[in-house]
């Protein structure tokens, strides 16, 4: 089932003409980044995947989809 969310975010965004902003990405990131790093909760975890999974999909520069199933990999630890 992820590999098939995995395969079908990036078409869905290719069809609705959408494309994604690289700098909020990363600004998007960074807030939760922070924002986990206060809090240490599951939920901000999931946050932080979130955003860098949204730079992953959307082809950012320097966003690669090893580091997101590591991220991952350490919220599923909590």
């Amino acid at each position: 089932m992820k590999y098939l969310i995995m395969l079908v975010l990036p078409l869905g965004l290719l069809f609705m003409g959408g494309c994604v902003d690289c700098d909020q990405v990363a600004e998007d990131y960074s807030d939760a980044v922070s924002a986990f790093g206060s809090s240490m909760s599951a939920s901000d975890c999931d946050a932080v995947v979130d955003a860098y999974q949204e730079g992953v999909d959307g082809g950012c520069d320097g966003y690669e989809q090893s580091l997101a199933d590591d991220l991952q990999s350490g919220c599923d630890d909590l």
